[in-house]
């Protein structure tokens, strides 16, 4: 599984920055620069805390995570930025505070 792509996806997809995820999500900018980078994996814990803090369910990052060969990058950002687009169209794309 490929989760650090995933973030990156969800990340661009959201508009959220590092730093901004870090502090609503209570995980260091570090951690979260080498979990993009695929020095560190993505812990069940912090996939949580991380879905939990985007409002997103764990079932979206672990769908972007799913290594293809079917599909191209840009199409998997596609599906990415559609899916979160979907998943936050009734709600304000306010990201709550923790």
């Amino acid at each position: 599984m490929k989760y650090h792509k995933a973030l990156q996806i969800i990340r661009a997809a959201t508009g959220i920055s590092q730093q901004e995820l870090s502090e609503k999500a209570g995980i260091s900018k570090s951690l979260l620069s080498r979990i993009e980078s695929g020095e560190r994996s993505l812990s069940d814990k912090n996939k949580k805390i991380i879905a939990n803090t985007l409002r997103l369910p764990e079932s979206l990052i672990n769908l972007l995570a799913q290594e293809s060969t079917k599909l191209s990058k840009k199409e998997i950002a596609n599906i990415g930025f559609n899916l979160v687009k979907i998943m936050h169209e009734p709600h304000s794309s306010q990201i709550p505070t923790r």
